[in-house]
């Protein structure tokens, strides 16, 4: 009897993960509240912080949009921006902002079916879904060439959860394309069971534009609700995210489809293989949520203890979105950023370090 409770509170536990993430979604019932205490000067647009927006077309004909900003200062480097899962360019103008200042021309992208790309199912644009994982990756690497302008400097690559897992995999399987890499919370494996996750995936095979086991799973009130939720304890910051889909009702997302969870699934476990951590030739920086509890701190710990390009910080008291955390992990961030980019990503008339002398090694710092 012990060991039936324990399977089910085991089941228990993963569907309250996915749940979490938009798994699980109740179709967003209930009417959406506008964001109230948000001032206007809050949620800018791109255009009045001085970038610029376009778009490209993918190598299918599919519209990509896109942001560049140019460096505050004397430049320094060049830098490209990804966000995570449901995200949109300007959840990172603050991030962007702090790269600017630091003397990095900034370009940043929506994901193809996220923001204001194009890509999204036709049956319901608030599906997140993909086929597959390597889509992003062809994504990413024709902006890097054929969109991204160099200017003076190296490469810098930031970017969060999905992002941040895309980011790790990119730069293992195109060495060479930027200098250094800073991923928040990256997505190298889900935080829910395997089992589950596989079943998941294995329904994704028959049914790939689905919905994950709910009738609707689109945005709503229940993303929406401050307390509660599984990604930053910030409330500033998570409401400016939703003011900015208040302005502009087509960068809201919602629940991923099944077919995203088995792209997931496979590209997950590329990571897996202790060899495929060992053909990274870029130094990483990984920040971990110390609370994370959408994917797995595990999965990120490992990849650090296989490679000694990789340096693991952990964020204490945080959640899953580390850039969207609260003032005082906003300074733990760049204190631990700003050394890293100097290291990696100096001034373009100063003498760079060999690679793999990351201090500290792989070990995580609080």
């Amino acid at each position: 009897m012990r060991r039936g409770e324990n399977r089910a509170g085991a089941w228990a536990r993963a569907a309250a993960v996915l749940a979490a993430i938009g798994l699980f979604g109740c179709g967003g019932a209930g009417p959406i509240r506008k964001i109230d205490g948000v001032a206007a000067t809050e949620v800018p647009s791109i255009e009045a912080v001085g970038g610029t927006v376009g778009s490209f077309r993918a190598d299918d004909g599919v519209a990509l949009r896109y942001a560049s900003f140019p460096a505050r200062g004397t430049p320094r480097g060049n830098a490209i921006v990804v966000t995570g899962r449901t995200q949109f360019i300007e959840v990172y103008l603050e991030q962007i902002g702090n790269l600017r200042d630091r003397g990095f021309a900034v370009w940043a992208m929506d994901w193809r079916g996220q923001g204001l790309s194009g890509g999204h199912p036709e049956d319901d644009r608030h599906k997140g879904h993909i086929h597959s994982f390597t889509r992003y990756l062809r994504d990413l690497r024709q902006f890097r060439h054929e969109v991204a302008q160099a200017g003076p400097g190296g490469w810098l690559l930031l970017s969060q959860s999905m992002g941040g897992g895309l980011s790790v995999r990119y730069a293992i399987e195109h060495p060479g394309d930027f200098d250094a890499v800073v991923v928040g919370a990256p997505l190298l494996d889900l935080a829910a069971g395997r089992t589950l996750v596989r079943f998941v995936s294995w329904r994704g095979k028959s049914a790939p534009l689905d919905y994950v086991a709910g009738e609707g799973g689109g945005y709503g009130q229940h993303l929406r609700e401050f307390d509660g939720n599984p990604f930053t304890r910030d409330r500033r910051r998570f409401l400016r995210q939703h003011a900015y889909i208040d302005r502009e009702p087509k960068l809201a997302l919602g629940a991923p489809t099944q077919g995203w969870i088995r792209a997931a699934w496979i590209h997950v476990q590329h990571f897996d293989a202790p060899a495929f951590a060992a053909r990274l030739k870029t130094p990483t920086l990984i920040l971990s949520a110390e609370e994370d509890k959408l994917v797995s701190i595990a999965a990120q710990e490992r990849i650090a203890a296989q490679s000694s390009l990789v340096r693991r910080v952990i964020l204490p008291g945080t959640l899953h979105e580390v850039w969207l955390s609260d003032d005082v992990n906003q300074r733990r961030i760049w204190a631990e950023v700003g050394p890293f980019l100097d290291r990696h990503l100096p001034q373009p008339n100063e003498r760079r370090e060999p690679l793999g002398c990351c201090p500290h090694g792989r070990s995580a710092q609080r």
